[in-house]
Formats: C-alpha cells, structure tokens, sequence
C-alpha cells in the first residue's frame, strides 16, 4: 500500500508539471497588446474556437501531393498596439524626468504564428507578396525588425505627481490567415493554421494615467 501511494503521489506530481500553463496573449501574437481591423467581416485566429477551426481543417478535401489551403483573411486593414515597452509611477510630490534609450527597442516587422505541425517555410510557400521588405526566416518565427532610425535616440518624459506614464508603440499593419493542409500520397503530413501580421508603419505613443 506505501509504494502505491509513493507512485500515486510521483505521478501526479509529474501530472501537474507537464500539464502548464501557456502564456497568455490577447492578441495571439506576443508582441501586440491590441490588433483592431477595420473591417466588421475580418477576424483574427483567436477570435475563432477549435471546433471552428477543426471545421475548417476538414472542410480541407484530400490531395495525392502537396498543399491544401484556405485563405480566411488576406491583407485586411488594422492598427496595432504594442506591450508596454516600459512604465513609471511616481509616487513623489514633485514632478521628475525619466530618461529611456529608444535605440535598444527592437520590433518585429513581422508577426507569424502557427499552430498544429506547420512549420514557417510551409506557410510562406507561394506567400511571396505576404511579407512586407525582405523577410529572414529563421526557427519558428520571422525575426526580421523593423527599423525606423528617425526615432532612434534618447527620450525625456517628465512624470507628474500620482501619475503613470507608459510607452509602447502604435502604427497601421496588414493581417493574413488561413487554414493548411500538407498531403504526401494521400496522406496528410502536417496540419494547422496560420496568421500573418505585417507591420505597416510605427510611432511612439506615451500614455499618461493616474496612478
């Protein structure tokens, strides 16, 4: 009876661990806080439910060689926000300045998450108008940044009395996804969908709140 309780015991332990937790994002994409599309028929893949999009995996009819795929949004409108790229209180009397380096922020140019067994190479094929500048892919994600030097340098934000003030990063971007299915003699290999951002343009946005 003691070894199996100890077993009991080592097992669910293990249980617990392997089980997790993921990361939460609003979004599905861990860079942006906020992705708004501008029209009312477009979505984004979090929006939609596994039995939505197990639907729409089968709806996938079988192939003998190659790529099964339909496209659920292509090149729609949308603004974005970025995470908090950093945030201050102050707690004092007096108002300070708080001074940030804008030259160590680095962003994504573009946003690619996949679920399923795709890879990023399955996604882009016959994608090449997908990417906005040239695209270096690399492990799971692209990690082209995108680079705006004009707004490179050092910036002064002064902070008031019971006051918090944020910093992150707003702008325009194009959104893409889909649904993919990978045949090889009739077999299906690799499944799962996609979604594709695009940043577009991005400037700085300071947030100011109470504290």
């Amino acid at each position: 009876m003691k070894y199996i309780l100890l077993f009991l015991i080592i097992f669910g332990v293990g249980s617990i661990k392997d089980a997790g937790i993921d990361d939460y994002s609003a979004t599905g994409h861990d860079q942006f806080s906020e992705i708004n599309l501008v029209s009312d028929d477009a979505y984004l893949l979090k929006s939609l439910s596994d039995e939505t999009i197990d639907k729409e995996l089968s709806n996938l009819g079988n192939k003998f060689w190659g790529n099964r795929e339909v496209i659920l949004n292509e090149y729609e409108d949308a603004t974005y926000v970025s995470n908090v790229i950093f945030s201050r209180i102050n707690h004092t009397r007096e108002p300070y300045i708080f001074s940030y380096d804008t030259t160590t922020i680095e962003y994504n140019a573009v946003s690619v998450e996949i679920s399923g067994s795709l890879s990023v190479k399955d996604v882009y094929k016959g994608k090449k108008n997908q990417v906005t500048g040239e695209a270096e892919l690399s492990g799971s994600y692209n990690t082209n940044k995108y680079d705006k030097t004009t707004e490179a340098g050092s910036l002064d934000v002064v902070i008031y009395p019971s006051k918090k003030v944020m910093l992150r990063i707003v702008g325009d971007a194009k959104v893409s996804n889909g649904a993919s299915k990978y045949y090889i003699c009739w077999i299906c290999c690799k499944a799962g969908t996609w979604e594709i951002i695009n940043v577009l343009s991005m400037s700085y946005e300071l947030v100011e709140e109470d504290a």
